[in-house]
């Protein structure tokens, strides 16, 4: 989390991470891919929102899952990149503000690892930027060897 800390630093951005979380066990889940889904976005929402911007990771616990969203102050989604958004190499017509690269693979894995854990990853609607909502069952495993060294 500290090098999102430092990447928001950079362009000036503050990353802001509230939690509710009242868990009575620990999350079984893959830290792996837990971690990569995390990184994606964040590194989308320091990528897409200008410089001097407000970036907001949540985590809370609904019924029995885990929510994690993460939103930024950038140009959002428009309508018509909605339809490929979770697509392989989807490029969207919004671009990184501070010149920064994209080969639109971000979201996809992000779906890809999110299905992995039984949990769903979604568009939420918003008045200014984006934010995305990650959805995990608290006590489900996931069924990948991508996180298993050989």
């Amino acid at each position: 989390m500290q090098s999102y800390h430092w990447k928001a630093g950079q362009k000036q951005q503050a990353l802001i991470v509230e939690h509710h979380l009242e868990l009575q066990q620990p999350l079984e889940t893959d830290p792996v891919l837990l971690k990569t889904i995390l990184e994606n976005l964040l590194d989308n929402a320091v990528k897409f929102s200008p410089f001097g911007a407000s970036i907001h990771l949540k985590l809370w616990v609904e019924e029995t899952d885990l929510q994690i969203s993460v939103s930024d102050q950038g140009p959002g989604i428009s309508e018509a990149d909605q339809h490929t958004l979770f697509n392989k190499f989807a490029r969207l017509s919004a671009r990184p503000t501070a010149g920064e690269s994209s080969n639109g693979l971000g979201l996809f894995i992000v779906k890809q690892f999110a299905a992995s854990l039984k949990g769903s990853i979604h568009l939420e609607k918003s008045d200014q930027g984006a934010c995305f909502r990650l959805s995990l069952p608290k006590a489900v495993k996931a069924h990948t060897n991508l996180s298993k060294p050989d």
